[in-house]
């Protein structure tokens, strides 16, 4: 065998000696991870809104895909992780919302006061709360008992929680118009 072909051969066989660095995983820290969750939402959103017609919906999974790209080697813990940031960014979203609606004053009498409309969405919300856990675990099921039931939750609960913070949005523009509302919490 010739020089040449020995020393590929060895190479091959052995492998480098020079190991890669690894790759620092950005989301290996919880209040970095959670930080960066709330950033990589707001920015997709940023861009959905200045997209228009309004192009959301690849947000709802936005952060969960970018953790999932950048996270570890992808266990069964590394998914569970990023469907936690996931909800984590959303669920910061839809209470930021939540208590933005609830601080509603009444502007003028003639479109009627706050209050009544605040104790609703009060109540409305608690139905809601309990529906999203009951419709997650409705649809999660079939994997009960079995390692994939809390990824199956995790994903749910923000896709749920994605979709109603975007309905309270819209819902705040007009209540925006109608009560004395402070400036939006979404844009801090």
């Amino acid at each position: 065998m010739s020089k040449i072909v020995w020393c590929a051969f060895l190479v091959l066989a052995c492998g480098s000696s020079v190991a890669a660095a690894p790759r620092p995983d950005p989301w290996a820290e919880q209040a970095s991870a959670e930080a960066s969750a709330k950033l990589v939402l707001s920015q997709c959103l940023q861009r959905a809104e200045s997209t228009p017609p309004d192009h959301s919906e690849p947000c709802v999974r936005a952060v969960y895909l970018k953790c999932e790209s950048e996270h570890g080697t992808m266990s069964q813990h590394d998914l569970n992780d990023c469907a936690y940031f996931s909800r984590y960014a959303w669920e910061d979203r839809l209470a930021k919302l939540r208590a933005w609606l609830l601080s509603a004053k009444t502007i003028d009498a003639k479109f009627g006061e706050a209050g009544p409309m605040v104790q609703r969405f009060e109540e409305s919300e608690r139905h809601w709360d309990d529906w999203n856990r009951a419709d997650c675990e409705m649809q999660a099921a079939l994997s009960e008992g079995g390692t994939m039931h809390s990824l199956e939750i995790g994903i749910c609960l923000p896709d749920h929680a994605a979709h109603r913070a975007r309905e309270l949005e819209g819902m705040s523009f007009w209540w925006s118009k109608i009560y004395d509302l402070p400036g939006s919490p979404l844009y801090e």
